[in-house]
């Protein structure tokens, strides 16, 4: 079991001027990161959900909303397997995020979606073949001999103060050859220019405290208790959601 990425989402009340409201500490922290800012240049009408300004660090993109920041970080190879450092080197992130932007948004929630991957490479060749032991598992509806096309299992718990989501399907990573271009002759991608370098199962664990909505005030502690929530979720995935005899002992 290996950690891909991790998405934190930090929910505040709406600011329709937020791009002038943070301006200063956005480039503080662009500053900070050496990082690209990128606006959108959205249409004032779009959902206040919808990113107005991007910002591109080396191992992490920050995306900032009229009512919420979101943080997708890339998990570094070396510490993926292990769900306490993950999410410390996610901690680091919002921690800053925290020092800077915290002053001027009014908190409201916080959440958290860890993308968990189970590779199966060296096992089998195609996504779908990964997730049919899965779906015998989880799905009480017979094949009868049918191949099975298409899989993807959402479903969640509330747990207070948490609501806990799990979605479960296939996956597959390609590497790409580009050839050289030649007189300006466009280059054609196709299949044969692709290799697949990993495929498996991915279960993508999303867990917020919406339940606390204005009973929570602490942005960092909620990251705390939230981390906290996953890794012991991690820790008893594979009981929990019946994978141990599909997937054996590959837990963290």
């Amino acid at each position: 079991m290996n950690i891909a990425s991790i998405q934190v989402a930090i929910s505040f009340k709406q600011q329709d001027d937020i791009l002038y409201l943070l301006g200063q500490e956005i480039i503080e922290f662009q500053k900070r990161h050496n990082a690209q800012k990128q606006p959108t240049n959205l249409p004032m009408a779009s959902p206040p959900d919808a990113p107005r300004v991007s910002i591109f660090a080396p191992n992490f993109v920050l995306n900032i909303a009229l009512n919420r920041i979101d943080i997708f970080a890339n998990i570094p190879p070396n510490v993926s397997n292990d769900s306490k450092t993950s999410l410390s080197y996610v901690q680091n992130i919002v921690k800053e995020a925290h020092d800077i932007f915290a002053k001027k948004i009014e908190y409201q929630w916080l959440g958290l979606v860890l993308n968990v991957v189970f590779s199966r490479k060296n096992l089998v060749k195609t996504p779908l073949e990964a997730v049919l032991p899965v779906y015998d598992v989880m799905i009480n509806v017979p094949r009868k001999n049918r191949d099975l096309a298409s899989f993807n299992c959402n479903f969640g718990f509330s747990e207070y103060p948490f609501f806990v989501i799990y979605t479960i399907c296939g996956y597959e990573n390609f590497e790409f050859s580009f050839p050289l271009p030649n007189n300006n002759v466009p280059v054609v991608i196709n299949d044969d220019k692709k290799r697949m370098i990993d495929t498996g199962i991915s279960v993508v664990l999303d867990i917020n405290n919406k339940q606390a909505l204005g009973k929570s005030i602490n942005l960092l502690n909620d990251f705390d208790l939230t981390a906290e929530k996953c890794d012991a979720l991690l820790l008893s995935m594979l009981d929990d959601l019946n994978l141990s005899k599909v997937l054996g002992n590959g837990g963290l």
